[in-house]
């Protein structure tokens, strides 16, 4: 895990380039993205190191806004990649769980999206949830109609220790997204065990 860092940029195109640069330092294959726009949420995929977002309303893919983004995250189940706009720069911040190192102590949860597949969409590869309330927000994988999805977080436990050495109550260190999971797949799951998952998705 490591601390907010900061780019500061002359141009906007500048600051995407660095985005970019930095995105690709740690994630060489695909993953999920999730951004909040000036104008609404989406969700996407970096792929081949270009990031593509759904536009629910419009019902259309296309490339990231940059200048428009308050907040993005590149994520799959090994890490994630934030982006937070400050003013004109970004806070960025890196959480990967290094592969061979000792798994950390950590807790999944999964969190509804609101919505569900009420129509094929016609964008291989996506699907378009739509609430009762009207809004819409295209997905980044093909669903069955019906189909409702969830958004796996992963919250990071830490148990400190006293001045005698003692454990204490824990607490939440960090969260990451790292995943999406189907609902009813998840909701028939936690009736099952019990328990939610920990350090899978």
């Amino acid at each position: 895990m490591q601390e907010y860092d900061y780019i500061f940029s002359a141009s906007s195109k500048e600051q995407t380039n660095e985005l970019y640069r930095i995105i690709r330092k740690y994630f060489l294959g695909s993953a999920y993205v999730y951004a909040v726009l000036d104008f609404g949420v989406v969700l996407g995929k970096y792929e081949a190191g270009n990031i593509c977002v759904g536009f629910g309303d419009e019902k259309r893919i296309g490339t990231l806004p940059v200048e428009a983004v308050r907040e993005l995250r590149i994520f799959d189940a090994s890490g994630e990649f934030k982006a937070v706009r400050k003013g004109m720069d970004f806070a960025i911040r890196v959480c990967m769980d290094e592969a061979g190192s000792q798994k950390p102590l950590c807790k999944n949860e999964v969190q509804k999206i609101w919505g569900r597949v009420k129509q094929k969409v016609g964008i291989p590869g996506w699907s378009l949830l739509e609430s009762e309330r009207g809004s819409r927000i295209l997905f980044p994988e093909e669903a069955e109609l019906n189909a409702e999805k969830g958004l796996v977080v992963r919250k990071y436990i830490d148990i400190p220790e006293d001045r005698d050495g003692k454990k204490e109550l824990f607490q939440f260190s960090d969260e990451r997204l790292c995943g999406f999971r189907d609902w009813n797949a998840y909701l028939n799951s936690y009736a099952v065990t019990g328990k939610e998952e920990q350090n899978g998705i």
